[in-house]
């Protein structure tokens, strides 16, 4: 029995989606809603990845998105096909303190923001342990000099 990839099932996107954004929501992310014209573009794509990557793609939504329905602009964007860029404000540039150079060419991931946000965190650990008033137990017991 031959199953056809995603790409042949074009119908069945939008019940795929949906059944992923509900799979999603009962893992506590909130639930989303796919627009008429978000729905045409997941269709147009040629899905490579065929189903799991349309459900990577329903997480990723839900996940980082915080408007209820999905517009062509949003799927677009994480589709990496050309779309004016929307980062959701807690994957925005970090703030002027950040003395790295600016890399406008690269499109912000999940994976640098954790990565930034986790950084910042072990700094300012790091810094309070030199405080002089810091509790030196919590260093200590974290290993930070």
């Amino acid at each position: 029995m031959r199953l056809p990839p995603l790409r042949e099932r074009l119908e069945d996107i939008a019940d795929l989606a949906q059944h992923f954004f509900v799979l999603a929501a009962a893992e506590g992310l909130p639930l989303k809603r796919i627009e008429p014209d978000a729905l045409e573009h997941l269709k147009r794509y040629r899905w490579p990845g065929n189903i799991r990557e349309l459900e990577n793609l329903t997480r990723r939504l839900a996940a980082l998105y915080p408007q209820e329905a999905i517009t062509a602009q949003l799927v677009d964007m994480e589709l990496n096909v050309d779309a004016p860029e929307i980062v959701p404000s807690f994957l925005a540039a970090p703030n002027s303190a950040d003395t790295r150079p600016a890399e406008p060419e690269r499109r912000q991931t999940l994976a640098s923001a954790m990565e930034r946000h986790l950084s910042e965190i072990f700094h300012a650990m790091a810094r309070a342990c030199r405080r002089p008033d810091s509790i030196t137990g919590s260093c200590e017991r974290w290993n930070i000099r």
